[in-house]
């Protein structure tokens, strides 16, 4: 939102979020037209099967990226943290490969897991944490933690001249991508069925969506 301002942010975030959607009914549909329920089949019936080492590179690039964001983030926030609790600044014990390699050993045993439904605890701390985040923001925008904001127009439209908001574009799209992965969540669905599929789909993307707004327009209202 810093570089694509309040209102084209918000337009974006909804065009991705409709994209993604509209990916999941056509892929509900090439299903029901060949039966198959693989991106490498769906593949392989219709260009060969090269295709299949093409498409499967290009989900593993998909899905990967999104955790690497993830550790980039939690690599910048974390050794603040710690130094705040009383971690000598410039040590290892408060520098990023730290970080991220405690976050990685501690995520390892979600890693292996071969079904959506074995990580069913480990969604419900991560929605925890998130709405827990919105509500402390909520609370401090309410009673005035941060004082009174003074209108910045400038924040609602986009900075077209500024680099940074072509280069982040990806990670917007990124943060859409669930399309990625629905065969998988569809098989992993206690009634497997096209209304289920889509079911899953919207109410998830609708949660994204107010998350990665709310968040993204109080954080830009709130620190600039």
């Amino acid at each position: 939102f810093y570089f694509t301002g309040i209102t084209f942010g918000i337009f974006l975030n909804v065009m991705c979020a409709f994209g993604s959607i509209y990916a999941v009914w056509l892929l509900i549909w090439a299903k029901n037209i060949t039966g198959l329920t693989s991106y490498s089949e769906l593949g392989y019936a219709c260009y060969g099967w090269v295709s299949i080492f093409v498409i499967n590179a290009l989900i593993a690039l998909a899905t990967a990226g999104m955790p690497i964001a993830y550790f980039m983030i939690f690599g910048h926030i974390c050794p603040q943290i710690l130094i705040a609790c009383g971690v000598a600044e410039g040590s290892f014990w408060s520098s990023q490969p730290f970080c991220v390699i405690t976050l990685a050993l501690i995520l390892l045993g979600f890693y292996i897991k071969k079904e959506i439904s074995e990580i069913k605890i480990a969604s419900l701390i991560l929605f925890v944490g998130v709405f827990s985040f919105m509500f402390i923001l909520a609370i401090k925008v309410i009673t005035g933690t941060w004082g009174k904001f003074e209108p910045d127009y400038s924040l609602w439209w986009p900075q077209l001249s500024q680099f940074g908001l072509w280069a982040n574009l990806p990670t917007l799209f990124l943060a859409y991508g669930f399309h990625a992965t629905y065969f998988c969540v569809y098989e992993s669905l206690a009634v497997k069925t096209d209304a289920n599929g889509m079911r899953a789909t919207v109410i998830s993307i609708v949660i994204c969506i107010v998350i990665y707004t709310s968040v993204g327009i109080v954080g830009l209202l709130a620190y600039g």
